[in-house]
């Protein structure tokens, strides 16, 4: 190997010709400045001071001993569609001749993470750690990141991510994202639509509909469904808690455009023998194509209302648990249409004894 000064700047010939640019050691700190690739994944470059042929000491004058190493890897995650999770392994092994001591790690770049890294970790001489890296991208484009893990003496490993985010030709848009039942009391049942929308330039197939989670149920989506560009379907989610407490669970759907997973909560409510409620109802709306009705309440005669529930358009009745002995409530209720929202009822005031 060429010779390398303190202070100064030389060039490092590894086997094979391949060259690495600007490698400087001060006062005993290894400054990597514009490194080229020309190792294969793991492959270790160790810098041993001393005073040997063609070396100088490397480190702290009056100090011996002192190891840097460095070590590179990298994971191509490839395409990867716009709200998809991608996962690879990493590993990273000790190819020196002591023990190496990983103590801490950072990732960078806003789509990467990783998970089962657990540090500290000591490897002996031809030992390997392993954990995964994730890339889930959020938006179309290309990624880089990386991990770095650093132990005691400087030692470092790196490993490069990349990736690049991709929009399927059909795109599959949910709203809402998510959904809370609230208060539903037990023995009864809540429900609420969903509307799927294919915001791509392409069909969308959806395949496939699950829930994972007790006491939740899916309805009114007859598979498979294709929607073409623009259009959209709904589909029904009904809560029906068994027992008190809060509850929770995921809707999944499968689609040639993603998946699309989302997540459900709601409490069970078990009313006293004493328990005070409202019992709200109405007629439908003449509306055509209502998809839900929002129910407001406020304790002032013409409001202002709060929503405290959303229920199914075909619904016309709501449940109200949440009032206590001696108030005066006033209740409204509006149409919704897709994206659509009609003005207020007429106002119904109910007093509790």
């Amino acid at each position: 190997m060429d010779s390398f000064r303190h202070g100064a700047s030389h060039h490092l010939w590894p086997p094979g010709g391949a060259l690495i640019r600007g490698i400087r050691l001060v006062q005993g700190v290894l400054i990597l400045l514009g490194l080229a690739t020309c190792f294969p994944p793991t492959r270790s470059l160790a810098f041993q001071p001393g005073n040997g042929p063609g070396k100088s000491q490397a480190g702290t004058p009056g100090q011996s001993g002192l190891t840097f190493e460095y070590s590179r890897s990298s994971v191509d995650f490839g395409d990867v569609v716009v709200g998809d999770v991608a996962t690879r392994q990493v590993t990273i092994t000790n190819d020196g001749s002591s023990p190496l001591t990983l103590s801490t790690y950072q990732v960078s770049g806003n789509a990467f993470s990783v998970t089962g890294l657990g540090l500290p970790v000591t490897l002996a001489r031809g030992q390997s750690l392993f954990f995964s890296a994730r890339f889930a991208p959020t938006v179309a484009g290309a990624f880089i990141g990386s991990v770095i893990l650093e132990g005691a003496g400087s030692k470092k490993s790196i490993t490069a991510l990349r990736g690049t985010g991709g929009v399927s030709a059909g795109v599959l848009w949910l709203s809402p994202a998510s959904v809370d039942f609230g208060n539903v009391v037990v023995g009864g049942d809540a429900q609420l639509p969903i509307l799927v929308q294919n915001r791509g330039s392409d069909s969308v197939t959806i395949s496939a509909a699950s829930v994972t989670g007790n006491g939740y149920t899916l309805s009114n989506l007859n598979l498979p469904v294709i929607l073409k560009a623009g259009e959209s379907t709904s589909f029904t989610i009904t809560f029906t808690p068994t027992g008190s407490g809060a509850s929770a669970a995921t809707v999944s759907l499968t689609s040639s455009g993603g998946n699309s997973p989302f997540s459900l909560s709601g409490n069970g409510l078990v009313p006293s023998e004493h328990a005070h409620y409202v019992k709200l109802s109405w007629t439908d709306s003449t509306s055509p194509g209502v998809t839900e009705y929002d129910v407001y309440r406020g304790t002032i005669s013409g409001g202002p209302y709060s929503e405290i529930a959303t229920v199914s358009g075909t619904s016309t009745g709501y449940l109200d648990h949440g009032v206590a002995a001696g108030g005066t409530y006033y209740y409204v209720v509006t149409a919704v249409t897709g994206t659509e929202q009609s003005g207020y009822s007429n106002e119904a005031m109910a007093h509790i004894p």
